[in-house]
């Protein structure tokens, strides 16, 4: 801790055990490779979602997606997958949305997609019949 005060933020990284202010130095130092480390052996959400904000603004997307993934942080992958045009991405987190409930992500990620069928399933299966029927009758097949 007096190296952190004293301004050596990197030694004391180098010689700190505690896994809690480890994570906290990587990441005010922008070692994405220690703290993805520490992420991992932590397993915390709000870990990965700290490391995935980091990855995003230093410019390494998969790292980004990967941390994202981990959060279970489906909001964060869909914006990340459109704002990256990257269709595949939005394919597969609207399947892995289907299968962990996440309805809303999914409906929008088929809907993305153009999987119009994929949608009125999403409705019918989460019984919003009257939101089906609407859907129907105004999105053209």
């Amino acid at each position: 801790m007096i190296l952190v005060y004293k301004g050596f933020k990197q030694q004391a990284l180098a010689v700190s055990t505690d896994p809690e202010h480890r994570f906290d130095l990587a990441l005010h130092l922008g070692e994405l490779k220690i703290a993805h480390q520490l992420a991992g052996e932590a397993a915390s959400q709000q870990k990965w979602r700290q490391l995935a904000e980091l990855a995003t603004s230093k410019g390494q997307l998969e790292l980004a997606q990967e941390c994202l993934h981990n959060a279970q942080d489906y909001g964060g992958l869909l914006l990340l997958a459109t704002a990256s045009g990257n269709a595949a991405m939005v394919q597969k987190l609207g399947d892995t949305c289907d299968e962990a409930g996440k309805n809303n992500v999914a409906f929008l990620s088929h809907f993305l997609l153009g999987n119009l069928e994929g949608c009125l399933d999403i409705l019918i299966n989460t019984n919003r019949l009257p939101e089906a029927a609407f859907f129907a009758r105004l999105v053209p097949y």
